[in-house]
């Protein structure tokens, strides 16, 4: 134990001698660790963490790209055999909470009576309902989740058994779930169950996802196999076309959750490894150099007798030191980087609420700093042999070959991860310039948009007379240019769609009808959002109820399901959107990209509020100045029309815009970020070479201009000191980037790959500040003295 302590003691010190080297060596390793902390954390959360059920990994997602019905859920939980049970969720449905100091929205999922119990989730408190729940005339129940309950309830645990309302409507509070428990979609605020009621038009509407537990000894597979051939004869029965079953499949609940995500998160964490990489080539680079500086050092103390045994163990505990001392300090910035990861990521990013660093964050971290002592250990321990300790001693003699040589190495091998990181950063660069140049199909400057739930209304008349006084009144505000309503907002991530059927068109047998998406709305929303109308005409005040079916459609409707035709004067209809009546086609409008910008604009139609009620919906005002100025105003205006209207989502619609780009944007400010620092560390590491070399090679350096070197000859010798390395580097980092840019597919848009801007400006790009960095050092060692070199 004395040896150790004193050992420490010498490293500390030797640290200490050279505070520049030892800072800088810190640095880089807490970046390096840091990085990989937040990181590897965020991953260990979203794809690796187990879901917070007993035996999550025996719930599966059936048709994880369909959504069922209720009468589909009944069959599969008489038909399908292999399984413990069956349950749905319908996720999405937006509900005004009354009652409270604020009325708020709140986010629902309505699931069938016997979820909870298939997940084997327990509530903190109360009791979650079952199958009863779901039979019509079934008393209203509710489960909370813990932020609506700390939020709206303070946290009271005697709101369980009381009443709350929601849409106007009462319901018991059963149950409020633990903290970090989420189903489908992360931010629910509560649970309520579905009903199965055979007369109601969710019986057979496709809303809900559905769930499968395994029955004990059966595998993922055989439930993927009898699923598809229960999929098929469940379409039979319903009088389904014959393609209706060829998506069918059961995968499990985690992939299913995880899955949109895992394609960002491993590109992310390999751009983490590359960090990691570059980091401990950039370490062992400053030790190597620390190390070739001491060799006289050394050298003295081998002909003392320390064997090189004691030596290479000296430069270890001093490597040890310091990594444990960065990498501690690294740990410390993961948590700042996970608490900056957590913001970044969209809001609707699976389990985002669960990013945090835990035990098995720190033991990988922990590991991946004794990784690090291990191979900055090496390069020191290559130059300290008996041979070159005792070389050192001899009068004018250098070894600086070998140390130079494995120096270049780690220089190359840091430009080829740092032109990968570059490549990646600027693919998502150019991804956003291109997602920027897309036209949106609307206007986004001064406009103003807020969602808003007429909670109060007991039924369709409230809601008309609610939306009759309250567009004129908003209409009327200072610097209101014109205002209306819409269902779902473009870029807002929300879409109900129908089946269509037109008019005298017969559809094949076994072929399915063409399928749309379909707003409600109400007022001048083509006019505040900016749609252009491209033919027939809008709505107007008389196509109010009792009025003939009127419906506008967009050019992409027009072209891929009426194409040839004029579909003015045509008539469609459109489940739940007409309400299986025929209605009238009379406009056409441009087409808007609704998903997202780097998404198709899909076959859409618009129908009139008054003859289609919809209780949530989003308020739209254009504006002639700030519309962020106008927010304040609208809300009162509101709530002098029923103080009992939750208000949310008070957006300018740039900023919906800026919110729809928000998890590219997050890839490309972490690729950045990535991408810079191996680019600081990589030009660090060049220089240091070429301004060492400089240093070794001063007296050869004197002797050449002695000779009749011209300055400008020793500018180009050393140049091509970091240039031998560079080249290669570049050379190598550019065909890697060449063969891992196809797992970025995914997120790039507008460009492909291999995109050819991307992969000759980078690489002239790197290869050129590589140059710059060694012409700095070079220029020094043109500026040299012969005379006073020669006089040392």
């Amino acid at each position: 134990m004395f040896d150790i302590l004193r050992e420490l003691r010498l490293a500390a010190r030797a640290l200490r001698r050279r505070p520049g080297l030892t800072m800088a060596a810190m640095a880089t390793l807490a970046l390096t660790i840091g990085a990989n902390t937040a990181v590897f954390s965020t991953a260990h959360s979203l794809l690796l963490k187990p879901l917070p059920f007993p035996e999550a990994d025996r719930m599966m997602a059936l048709w994880p790209d369909h959504f069922v019905s209720n009468r589909e859920i009944e069959f599969l939980r008489r038909d399908l055999r292999s399984v413990d049970g069956v349950a749905s969720v319908s996720p999405g449905w937006l509900m005004g909470l009354t009652g409270v100091e604020t009325p708020v929205e709140v986010s629902a999922e309505r699931v069938s009576g016997n979820l909870f119990e298939l997940l084997g989730a327990r509530p903190l408190m109360g009791r979650t309902f079952g199958l009863a729940a779901e039979r019509v005339g079934a008393e209203p129940v509710v489960v909370l989740s813990h932020p609506l309950w700390r939020s709206q309830f303070a946290s009271d645990p005697a709101v369980v058994g009381k009443s709350i309302t929601l849409n106007g409507d009462s319901y018991q509070v059963t149950a409020v779930m633990p903290r970090g428990f989420s189903v489908v979609d992360s931010e629910a605020d509560l649970w309520y169950p579905l009903t199965m009621d055979p007369t109601s038009s969710f019986y057979a509407g496709s809303v809900a996802m559905a769930f499968a537990r395994l029955l004990p000894g059966t595998t993922g597979e055989q439930v993927d196999r009898e699923f598809r051939v229960v999929a098929q004869r469940m379409g039979a029965a319903h009088g389904q076309p014959a393609t209706y079953a060829a998506d069918a499949r059961a995968i499990g609940l985690k992939e299913q959750t995880t899955g949109p995500m895992r394609q960002t998160v491993l590109l992310l964490l390999a751009a983490a490894v590359f960090i990691l990489a570059i980091g401990i080539a950039n370490l062992a680079n400053l030790l190597l150099v620390r190390t070739t500086e001491r060799r006289t050092e050394f050298a003295v103390r081998a002909s003392l007798g320390a064997g090189r045994g004691a030596i290479v163990r000296q430069l270890t505990i001093e490597a040890a030191l310091l990594c444990g001392i960065g990498g501690a300090l690294g740990i410390a910035l993961g948590f700042g980087g996970v608490a900056w990861l957590r913001r970044m990521l969209p809001a609707d990013t699976p389990r985002v609420q669960e990013l945090g660093i835990g035990w098995t964050a720190i033991a990988v971290s922990a590991g991946l700093i004794i990784l690090t002592v291990a191979l900055v250990s090496i390069a020191p321990a290559l130059v300290t042999s008996a041979r070159q300790l005792a070389g050192q001693l001899r009068a004018g003699r250098t070894t600086t070959s070998a140390s130079s040589r494995t120096r270049g190495i780690l220089i190359m091998s840091q430009v080829a991860l740092t032109v990968v990181l570059i490549c990646g950063a600027t693919l998502m660069l150019r991804t956003m310039a291109k997602l920027q140049s897309v036209d949106p199909g609307f206007r986004t400057e001064r406009v103003l948009t807020m969602r808003v739930q007429p909670s109060f209304a007991t039924g369709e008349a409230d809601v008309r007379a609610f939306w009759r006084t309250l567009l004129p009144t908003l209409a009327a505000l200072p610097g209101v240019d014109a205002a209306g309503t819409v269902l779902h907002l473009p870029m807002g991530g929300r879409r109900w769609n129908a089946a269509i059927e037109v008019e005298g068109r017969q559809l094949p047998a076994g072929v399915a009808p063409p399928r749309a998406s379909w707003q409600s709305v109400d007022g001048e929303y083509f006019e505040a959002i900016g749609i252009p109308l491209l033919s027939g005409r809008a709505f107007t005040e008389a196509d109010r109820e009792g009025a003939p079916r009127v419906i506008v459609v967009n050019d992409a409707f027009a072209r891929r399901i009426l194409p040839g035709r004029d579909p003015i004067g045509l008539r469609i209809r459109g489940g739940n959107a007409t309400d299986g009546e025929w209605a009238t086609i009379i406009g056409i409008v441009g087409n808007v990209r609704h998903d997202s910008l780097s998404v198709e604009p899909a076959p859409e139609f618009y129908a009139p509020l008054m003859q289609n009620i919809i209780y949530a919906t989003t308020i739209v005002l254009r504006t002639n100045h700030d519309p962020r100025l106008l927010a304040t105003a609208a809300r009162e205006a509101i709530w002098r029309v029923n103080r009992n209207v939750p208000i949310s989502n008070v957006y300018a619609i740039d900023d919906v815009l800026r919110l729809s780009m928000l998890k590219r944007r997050a890839i490309l400010n972490l690729l950045g970020m990535f991408a810079g620092v191996g680019l600081a560390l990589g030009l660090v590491g060049i220089y240091g070479l070429v301004a060492y070399t400089v240093r070794q090679r001063k007296r050869e350096i004197g002797i050449r201009m002695s000779l009749g070197a011209a300055p400008h000859d020793v500018l180009v010798l050393m140049t091509a000191v970091g240039a031998r390395w560079a080249l290669p580097g570049v050379a190598a980092g550019s065909l890697l980037a060449m063969l891992t840019s196809r797992y970025m597919a995914s997120v790039i848009f507008g460009i492909t790959p291999l995109d050819a801007v991307t992969f000759t400006t980078v690489p002239a790009l790197m290869l050129l500040v590589s140059l710059g960095a060694s012409y700095v050092p070079a220029r020094r060692a043109a500026n040299t003295n012969p005379a006073l070199v020669l006089q040392d």
